[in-house]
């Protein structure tokens, strides 16, 4: 599952990649897929885009060690939030730079461990290791852009272990001043504000967040929880309820929406606790898909948030279905010759199409040996009989001739024959059937209405 978003310009030759998030276990194999991405894109402008609390060192480490070892320069830029090991990733580019209104915090290492001293120091040392790194990171970033204190690498030195100890957090402007990141750039502060109300979850970690930063999320974080999507979130995490089972744990249902959607597993689970607010149609679709409901009931349900844009939408779509068949109606009023030809020939592309698929199975049928045709033959001897019978007076004379034969036959037998034994039996039985059934029709006819005449 992607924790990032990717998207490809095949004009501009740019590929635009968004982190959004925190830096988990993923990226330890999901820099692989990010690899054949952006070889596939063929892309020679690469920018990386980051809003992040940080996370994981050890995959911030390889996230960052992808970016500067990539074969083609990677830019990235910082929208909102960038902390922790966040900072190395967004230092890792080869031009770094910072939206106005964005914050850059640097801290120690962290880690929560348990067990006897001789493990607790071994944590410790790692710790300390890691730190000495981020710190190697930074002062290379700060000499690199002529920032160094006083052009002091020892007295640069000496202030960033003060910054990081006391977790300091710096605006774009102040991160711009010590030298951290390249340039300041001005547009948007947050690429999508549902991600306060998860940011601001995350600072509650972090010791010495400024006052105005603290307030900045909250504000919006209320905002949102006194107009959010409740009402849909409430909907969908029911339907996401009842569709699990042994076969399929709640988990995986979101995962699918995940993937369905092209959307990270956090902003499924988002949308179902009611944080993102109107979610895309696309989203909603997949979420439709997955857990087989219909879109209407699902833009039903987030209407109770006042989510219209979405209702108008599918509105919009029905009213135009109208429009089309408004418009078919009318030309067939309007052309009926025209519409009559039409009509004849689907008519017969339809049958064709039928005989087509019967001559189809009757050949597949016998293939297999599960389809004999009749003789001609047989289709004839059953056919004749069935046409003349059809005809009454036709029956009655066949059954007076019939009659009138059995009767010569009877007298011929009574007579003396020439003939002698079983020879002379014979020979009468042949003759009898001579008279009665002269013909093979006349056979047939006898065998099938004989008993309706005695």
């Amino acid at each position: 599952m992607k924790k990032y978003t990717f998207n490809n310009s095949a004009e501009t030759k740019t590929a635009d990649i968004l982190i959004n998030g925190e830096i988990d276990s993923y990226w330890a194999y999901g820099l692989k897929e990010l690899s054949e991405e952006l070889k596939a894109a063929k892309a020679e402008n690469i920018n990386i885009q980051i809003n992040s609390p940080g996370g994981s060192v050890t995959e911030g480490a390889a996230l960052a060690a992808f970016i500067s070892g990539y074969k083609k320069p990677i830019s990235t830029s910082g929208f909102g939030l960038v902390a922790s090991i966040a900072t190395k990733i967004l230092l890792a580019g080869s031009s770094v730079s910072m939206a106005e209104g964005s914050y850059f915090m640097i801290h120690q290492p962290w880690a929560a461990v348990g067990g006897e001293s001789t493990e607790l120091r071994k944590t410790a040392d790692l710790l300390d290791k890691m730190k000495a790194e981020l710190i190697q990171v930074y002062i290379s970033k700060i000499a690199q852009n002529k920032k160094l204190i006083n052009g002091s690498y020892e007295e640069t030195l000496q202030q960033l272990e003060k910054w990081i100890d006391s977790e300091t957090w710096f605006t774009a402007s102040e991160a711009f001043e010590a030298g951290f990141i390249d340039k300041v750039t001005t547009g948007v502060q947050f690429l999508n504000k549902s991600n306060y109300q998860n940011i601001y979850n995350s600072v509650q970690n972090f010791k010495n967040v400024p006052e105005n930063l603290t307030n900045q999320f909250k504000n919006f974080a209320d905002m949102q929880t006194t107009k959010n999507g409740a009402s849909l979130g409430a909907f969908l995490t029911a339907a996401t309820e009842e569709a699990t089972s042994e076969e399929m744990t709640s988990e995986q249902i979101v995962l699918s929406i995940s993937e369905a959607a092209e959307i990270s597993a956090d902003a499924v689970n988002d949308i179902l606790s009611g944080v993102t607010l109107c979610p895309p149609l696309e989203n909603l679709e997949a979420f439709a898909s997955v857990l087989d409901l219909s879109i209407e009931a699902i833009t039903e349900a987030a209407a109770g948030d006042e989510c219209e844009y979405i209702i108008e939408k599918t509105e919009e779509m029905e009213k135009e279905k109208e429009s089309i068949l408004d418009k078919v109606k009318a030309w067939f009023k309007s052309n009926p010759e025209e519409a009559e030809k039409l009509t004849k020939d689907l008519k017969a592309t339809k049958k064709a199409e039928n005989e087509a698929e019967i001559l189809k199975a009757v050949q597949i049928a016998k293939d297999n040996g599960f389809y004999l045709e009749a003789k001609k033959e047989e289709i004839e001897t059953v056919q004749k009989p069935v046409k003349d019978f059809n005809l009454q007076t036709e029956i009655q004379r066949e059954n007076e001739a019939l009659k009138a034969a059995l009767k010569q036959a009877e007298e011929k037998a009574a007579a003396p024959s020439a003939g002698a034994g079983n020879k002379s039996n014979n020979n009468n039985t042949q003759s009898i059937e001579a008279l009665i059934c002269p013909t093979a029709d006349h056979k047939d006819f006898v065998n099938f209405w004989g008993s309706k005449f005695q």
